[in-house]
Parts: structure tokens; C-alpha cells; sequence
């Protein structure tokens, strides 16, 4: 409701439906949420769809998504447990604008991991990964999101395509995608979503500082846990983007300095007993749509 464009935006609500097996409290929750996005005029228009039956995260995601794109041929994608800065809104449509002709932009992301090597100088940049946490897309690239991740046994048998895929050994989403696709132990579309992107050499354009932050670590929550394995200490609600950049390419140092960063993750000392690829699978689950 705060950001500039909210009175000017269309805002779809997916409400999901009780699980088999909700007991009465359960119900009662799942009412109260519904009775809540009905309480404010979030944007200047408000649909709220009320599952009757569970869909989960995964395909809630994936249906409402392909809805919305279908209709308008361009989504803001975001969950309810974000906090975002006011300028938010103005930044998404803006880089959807800009960027709609590009095919190999296939993504535009709203955050950023907060990594101290980037400057922060109102600007923008591609990075060759996508991001689940307030983001969005055209059309054109969605089309090509495939929900069998076909080929992804190559991950197992080909060492450079699973070290691109894990951005330089930088992080492991090869080990969540074969789980997603061999096992019940993930659901996520996310990972499924970086697939596809990575398929079509696809680049997303990121704030160099986050334009949203994840405030759903408190425990509550069926895909995550208490504690934010990448917290922005420093997040600054207020932050604005000025500039756009223009090439369409990888900007190396600042990719260099986001791979430095996911390989130099510490766990915390009450938490030693515990490995940071534990810890980052833990995350991937949440941020990636588990």
C-alpha cells in the first residue's frame, strides 16, 4: 500500500485451501488470513482467488503465475511474508519496460543477496541466476518454464554443466533439482525456474541493493525455519534505483563478488555442529518455494 504505484496496480491474491487432514484450528487460521487481504485496499484493484483445496506452494506458484502472465503477458511475483521498499513497485514495472524486447532477459528480481562488495550506487546489474523473493517476468520467457526440468540427469554426469549451474561450485542447486525431480524431499518450482533460465543462457537484472527483505523467519512458517541464513543486517527500506543499465551482459566483478560471498558463509557458533551446504539447503527450500 505504501509504494508509489500500488493505486495504479492490479493486485491478484491466491488464497490456498486447507490441507486433508486441517483440524479445526488449522481452519480457523486459514480464515483469518482470508478475512485479512479482505480488510484493506492493498492496490488500485484487488482479486482475491480462494482455493477450495490444497494445491501447495509449488503449483499455487506456478498456476497463479501462468494465469496472471496469460491475461497481462508480464507478472510481479511476490509472497506474504516480504517487506518491501516503497520504491518496490516503480523499479519492476520500469526494468519490465525497459527490458521486454530482450529475450535473454528473462527475469527481473526486486532482491539481492547482501553481499558487503557491492557498491551501492543506485544502479542495476545482470547476473546469471534468478531469485524467488519479489520478482517478475514476461511472457515470452515463462513459456519456456518447464515444470519436468527435462535433461536435468545431466547434472550427474556432466561436471561443467553442473558447475555453471551451481554458479563456480558457488552454491549447490544441482542437489536440490535432483531432488526435486527424484525424490519427495523438495517441492519447488524455483529450482525448476533456474533450470529453464539456465537452459536459455538467460540473465536477470538485480538491484546492487536489495529492494526487498524476507521477514518470515520466526518459525511459523511450514517452509522455513528461525533463522535467516543470509540476513541484510544493513537493509535499507528506503533505496532507490536511478540507473538502468544498458548492455545486456554479466557484470563480471559484481558476480565475482556474489560467488566470493555464497563460498564464504559462516555458521554461526551455536550452530557449529551444523555444515554450511545444511544450512544453505535449509534456506533453498524457503527461498526457492519449497
Amino acid at each position: 500500500m505504501a509504494n508509489t504505484m500500488a493505486a495504479e496496480s492490479t493486485l491478484y491474491i491466491y488464497c490456498d485451501g486447507p490441507k486433508a487432514d486441517a483440524d479445526e484450528a488449522a481452519l480457523a487460521q486459514l480464515h483469518a488470513v482470508r478475512q485479512l487481504v479482505k480488510e484493506h485496499q492493498w492496490c488500485g484493484t484487488v482479486e482475491v482467488i480462494e482455493k477450495s483445496h490444497n494445491d501447495g506452494l509449488a503449483a499455487s506458484v506456478i498456476g497463479g503465475v501462468t494465469e496472471v502472465i496469460n491475461q497481462h503477458g508480464k507478472a510481479i511475483v511476490i509472497e506474504d511474508d516480504l517487506l518491501f521498499s516503497p520504491h518496490f513497485l516503480s523499479f519492476m514495472n520500469e526494468a519490465l519496460t525497459r527490458y521486454e524486447q530482450d529475450e535473454q532477459v528473462m527475469q527481473v528480481s526486486g532482491y539481492n543477496f547482501p553481499v558487503p562488495a557491492y557498491k551501492k550506487e543506485n544502479a542495476t546489474m545482470f547476473l546469471p541466476l534468478t531469485t524467488t523473493w519479489g520478482w517478475g517476468t514476461w511472457k515470452r520467457a515463462w513459456d519456456l518454464m518447464d515444470v519436468d526440468a527435462k535433461g536435468y540427469e545431466q547434472l550427474k554426469i556432466n561436471g561443467k554443466m553442473k558447475d555453471r549451474f551451481n554458479l563456480d561450485s558457488s552454491f549447490n542447486y544441482a542437489d536440490m533439482l535432483v531432488a526435486q525431480m527424484e525424490s519427495d524431499r523438495v517441492s519447488s518450482w524455483g529450482i525448476r525456474w533456474w533450470w529453464s533460465v539456465f537452459l536459455h543462457n538467460g540473465l536477470a537484472l538485480f538491484p546492487d541493493h536489495s529492494l526487498v527483505k524476507n521477514n518470515g523467519w520466526d518459525g511459523s512458517g511450514v517452509h522455513c525455519g528461525d533463522e535467516d541464513p543470509f540476513e541484510d543486517k544493513h537493509w535499507q527500506a528506503d533505496y532507490q534505483v536511478e540507473y538502468f543499465v544498458t548492455d545486456i551482459e554479466v557484470e563480471r566483478d559484481n558476480y565475482q563478488q556474489l560467488k566470493n560471498y555464497l563460498r564464504t558463509q559462516t555458521t554461526p557458533p551455536a550452530q557449529a555442529h551444523q555444515t554450511v551446504m545444511r544450512r544453505g539447503i535449509s534456506f533453498l527450500k524457503r527461498k526457492l518455494g519449497n
